[in-house]
């Protein structure tokens, strides 16, 4: 709360006083005790009004709360207290645009308040509106140096503007204020990772902490992990380690700190009223809502455009729930065209996002975030619908009791990431990745205009740069210093993450004119240059996913690296469905040794492109309808197991 010291006040509010000092004490008996007394003086309704107001915000009686700041505010509009106040209530409520409104006013009228402008900071980066969170976090860095919440804020804006360096720059200046700030550490490993800086990392140690000698960085952040502290934020976990049973224990630290369990009698109530409804018949479509905020020229929509096209509408109807910065690019037309119902709920708090979908009687609500960034599990965790499914945005268990089943296949589950995965499981029989049959077709092109020689060996990776590990570099070096004659096609990053690569390369002995490095260009353009490599690459522990697919649908041959989760397989799902599992290898050196052979035997590479070339369109990796079909099946047995009132369990879909 706002500082409302007794000693600030003026003598003749006295209720105000003694109130004030009965909330400090925590005495609530003593203050219901003076709000139920007789007013003595003009302003005791105003501040009878404030007591009650600060009195229900401790007891988190928000309505309570809202309605007597409220009060407040109509008898003195320049409130700064009660405006503050109301606006803390808001944002606790996810209420984000309305609490900013609130921090506008105090700072309208009181611009030196660090609080209110470090508040509407978080407003603004909970609405998506990245740009002006990370100005507010920068003036209150400016103002107060040591602030923690501003320091992390404004090093998750610099980490989204790609400005690496800076950002962690700022999580090691947070490290060394507040060494047990939860997942800092982590951020500084992450940050290393986007710009390919391999070297070693020394933490600040916890209170209490005993740091073993010769321990890692990574060993640090997986022990504290293991010692069931925040350490691992999920999705770093996934691009850190291949271990699906830390995963599953990062994803559920994560969720127990954020996203606490609802009460049983809550979730009692909601399940009452959804059984008091008339179940679907066979007959009736299914209300599927999917649920991102990446409906726009992003990986996800690119996977996805397809199948929202061709659901059979007698099997489902189509929600797409959206949220995020508005675009109007055109795959967000396509999209919006292609849904039935296309709904922005940014300003909608998770709550509401899920009384909606339970008011507008959505049957299956569908998660496409998972726990990537700007993701809102809080939606699922406020039970928007009666079955709850992750799938495709974030590659492992979500280790929440509030999703219900995972869409995976057979592939991507290994028998640990089996074991650590807390949802039941819809194996697809073709894949767990969707892909859009209209996807823009390889168009001529030539080396030259992108600037590859026309004689070498290509070897490309178009995946981001935190994906790439020493280990799986140094492989590719060892590859190119046996193969003169190839080259490394790289996507264009970071200016710290491109040198970092070249002056490891150079280190091995490569020139650097052999790392070639593409910028970012439209789909259309990059699947008709991506058709000028010879061989894609495989990342691990966290693989190629969408850019594994646009390299086999341009007709590239793909060299998988297969690990033990969900993310470390996705190559292998993708080179399985399209019938090409010679190109799966399970550990470093089988993948250097194949990748050495193929660079070294033209005709065989040859031959493998034919072959892939042959199967891509006859096959059911790229066949959006078939996916659908099978896709409505998955629902409907879902759908089938809550309405039965059985347990959830595995669903093998044929």
């Amino acid at each position: 709360m706002q500082n409302t010291s007794a000693t600030n006040q003026p003598k003749e509010r006295r209720l105000l006083q003694a109130g004030l000092i009965a909330l400090e004490k925590g005495d609530f008996p003593v203050l219901e005790g003076l709000l139920a007394g007789p007013a003595t003086n003009p302003s005791d309704e105003q501040d009878a009004h404030l007591l009650k107001g600060l009195l229900a915000i401790g007891e988190r009686k928000f309505k309570a709360a809202i309605e007597h700041l409220s009060a407040v505010l109509r008898s003195d509009p320049n409130h700064l207290v009660a405006w503050f106040n109301l606006g803390q209530v808001l944002l606790n409520m996810e209420d984000y645009t309305r609490a900013m409104r609130c921090f506008v006013e105090v700072l309208r009228r009181d611009s030196g308040n660090i609080e209110a402008l470090y508040l509407r900071g978080l407003c603004h980066r909970a609405l998506g509106d990245h740009a002006n969170a990370g100005r507010d976090a920068t003036d209150v860095v400016h103002r107060q140096p040591e602030h923690v919440g501003a320091l992390k804020e404004l090093g998750n804006s610099l980490l989204i503007a790609g400005k690496f360096s800076l950002a962690r720059n700022v999580f090691q200046s947070v490290n060394a204020l507040a060494p047990s700030e939860p997942f800092v550490p982590c951020m500084i490993q992450f940050l290393s990772h986007q710009m390919c800086d391999w070297a070693p990392l020394v933490f600040a140690a916890q209170k209490d902490e005993v740091m073993v000698v010769g321990s890692t960085s990574l060993d640090v952040l997986k022990q504290r992990c293991e010692r069931n502290e925040p350490a691992l934020e999920p999705f770093a976990s996934l691009v850190l380690f291949d271990d699906p049973e830390l995963h599953e224990k990062a994803a559920s630290l994560w969720m127990k700190k954020l996203h606490p369990k609802m009460p049983q009698e809550v979730f009692a109530r909601l399940e009452e009223q959804k059984r008091s409804r008339p179940l679907r018949t066979p007959q009736q479509a299914l209300k599927v809502a999917y649920i991102s905020c990446d409906f726009y020229e992003h990986a996800t929509a690119y996977l996805m455009a397809g199948l929202i096209e061709a659901h059979d509408r007698q099997a489902v109807e189509v929600y797409v729930l959206s949220y995020g910065q508005v675009r109007t690019d055109a795959m967000r037309q396509r999209l919006e065209k292609a849904a039935d119902h296309f709904v922005d709920i940014n300003n909608m708090p998770d709550w509401q996002v899920a009384r909606w979908c339970r008011e507008n009687d959505i049957d299956i609500a569908v998660d496409l975030k998972g726990l990537t960034r700007d993701s809102r599990p809080g939606i699922f965790a406020h039970r928007a619908a009666q079955v709850q499914v992750s799938w495709l945005g974030y590659p492992g268990s979500l280790a929440a009791d509030f999703y219900d089943y995972m869409i995976a296949d057979e592939f991507v589950m290994s028998e640990q990431q089996k074991a650590h995965t807390q949802e039941a499981l819809v194996l697809m029989p073709n894949g767990y990745q969707v892909n859009d049959s209209q996807r823009p077709k390889p168009q001529p092109a030539t080396r030259k205009e992108h600037g590859l020689p026309d004689e070498a060996v290509v070897l490309c990776c178009f995946n981001n740069h935190f994906k790439i590990t020493e280990s799986v570099f140094n492989c590719w070096m060892d590859v190119l210093n046996a193969s003169s004659n190839t080259v490394l096609w790289l996507m264009a990053g970071s200016s710290e993450a491109e040198n970092n690569l070249i002056k490891q390369a150079v280190s091995k002995g490569i020139a650097k004119d052999r790392l070639i490095f593409a910028p970012v260009l439209p789909l259309p353009q990059h699947i008709s240059r991506l058709a000028l490599a010879d061989i894609s690459l495989d990342t691990s522990p966290y693989n190629a996913h969408t850019t594994a697919s646009d390299a086999l649908w341009a007709g590239v041959p793909h060299l998988g690296l297969q690990g033990q989760g969900f993310a470390a397989r996705v190559s292998s799902s993708l080179l399985h469905a399209i019938g090409m599992p010679e190109l799966v290898t399970d550990s470093l050196e089988r993948y250097q040794a194949l990748l050495q052979q193929l660079t070294c035997k033209p005709k065989k590479l040859k031959a493998l492109r034919a072959k892939l070339g042959a199967q891509k369109h006859e096959n059911v990796l790229f066949n959006s309808a078939q996916f659908a079909k099978h896709l409505e099946s998955a629902y409907r047995q879902m759908y089938a197991v809550w309405a039965e009132k059985l347990p959830k369990r595995d669903l093998e879909i044929r």
